[in-house]
């Protein structure tokens, strides 16, 4: 009976942890069988004649027990195998911990003949709790795919050196009190390996996020100064060749003069920094036929520092820029950007169509983007970066095809 209740609990907590992998083919019809013949197999395997009396013995049976779940589980999800080890072990850790809450609560005068009932209520209650917070951080941060092998070997190193020497330590509880001291041992170290697995690697792996975008950001600095002579040497150039076009023959005249059109007739948002921005884009939108529409006053944003504009406007379009490649209709080749002001809240709205599907990462960003390894996929992220410099935030909104992007920041 110790095999079957240990395996169902075991079963449920590593569920709880991994349902939100990817799941293979048929996964359903596999679970239907592959969830019975486990707690079969886990059923004929021997129980030492006294358990209590031989820790050894008892923890590599529930280390053999939990190797039979993992081999299940990586049969039933289609994650990396790295990825669901590590939720099969922290399913390990939370029926441990169940358990000697459970232990702990039995300690009370009476309430031993309902043990039953009250394993059932606790479980319940424990696993339901775990399901909707370490659960939905798990889903949330796509741990499936952003995992680091180092924390959970140390996590695993910290639960197997917990359980073992509980196995030892439960010989010499023979009062209630180290039962309950066994008890915050157990739910002690196997709290901090879960911190370890899941948030430690989380709050890790956000700081080197972060520092990506603050080295993309002041490399975009000198991207601006640059852009900026640019932009000023090209905008003397057009002026002087407006005069010479007579001497030119009737084709270049043509060609030169559509340039000429394209850079004379920059976008006018009324401050320098935003003009640069904007228009160091035109030959990219004229060349794809989009057309982009600015309202407002640029001078709006003149607190804020010149980089920071170039960053945020320059992603901004370039994201629009991407998602309207994909939209055949040219009348729907258009990117919209407004900025206004309320109170003390700057507004930035841009918006663009799109096709395909969406998706979010990690930091609940959209995109229809497939990331690969480097700098690709900060555009958003190095916005909402900007944003919450600024006491603000990014929001994103999809209706009908047409992709919103609302920046707020308080000035």
């Amino acid at each position: 009976m110790g095999n079957l209740s240990f395996i169902i609990e075991l079963i449920i907590a590593e569920l709880i942890l991994l349902f939100n992998y990817p799941k293979k083919k048929y996964f359903y019809i596999k679970a239907l069988i592959a969830f019975p013949l486990t707690i079969v197999v886990a059923y004929f395997i021997p129980m030492p004649s006294n358990i209590i009396m031989d820790p050894l013995i008892g923890f590599m049976r529930f280390i053999l027990l939990l190797l039979i779940t993992i081999v299940m589980y990586l049969f039933l999800f289609d994650g990396k195998s790295g990825a669901v080890i590590s939720g099969c072990i922290a399913g390990y850790a939370l029926q441990h911990m169940t358990y000697q809450i459970l232990n702990s609560i039995l300690l009370i005068d009476g309430l031993r003949k309902y043990s039953l009932i009250i394993e059932i209520v606790v479980y319940a209650i424990s696993y339901t709790i775990i399901f909707f917070t370490l659960g939905r951080f798990i889903r949330k941060h796509n741990y499936y795919e952003n995992y680091d092998r180092k924390f959970i070997i140390i996590s695993a190193l910290i639960i197997f050196i917990c359980i073992f020497i509980y196995r030892f330590a439960r010989l010499s509880a023979n009062d209630d009190i180290t039962t309950i001291c066994i008890a915050l041992y157990s739910l002690t170290c196997c709290s901090l390996a879960l911190a370890i697995q899941y948030l430690a690697y989380s709050f890790i792996n956000l700081r080197v996020s972060n520092k990506t975008l603050e080295t993309i950001i002041s490399q975009k600095e000198s991207q601006y100064k640059v852009s900026k002579q640019n932009m000023d040497l090209l905008n003397i150039k057009c002026h002087d060749l407006k005069h010479q076009l007579n001497r030119l023959p009737k084709k270049e005249v043509e060609e030169i003069s559509t340039l000429i059109d394209i850079y004379d007739n920059p976008v006018e948002t009324g401050y320098d920094v935003l003009n640069v921005t904007m228009n160091e884009k035109i030959r990219i939108l004229h060349d794809k036929g989009i057309k982009i529409n600015f309202l407002g006053n640029g001078k709006l944003l003149n607190w804020i520092s010149d980089v920071d504009i170039y960053s945020l406007f320059g992603n901004a379009i370039d994201n629009a820029i991407e998602a309207l490649d994909k939209v055949d209709n040219k009348e729907k080749k258009v990117i919209n950007i407004s900025l206004e002001s309320k109170g003390d809240l700057i507004i930035i709205t841009i918006m663009n169509y799109f096709n395909g599907k969406l998706n979010k990462d990690n930091q609940g960003i959209m995109t229809s983007k497939n990331f690969e390894k480097g700098y690709h996929g900060y555009g958003l992220k190095s916005m909402d970066y900007i944003a919450r410099k600024y006491n603000g935030r990014l929001n994103i909104f999809t209706n009908n095809n047409i992709f919103k992007v609302v920046v707020t920041l308080i000035h």
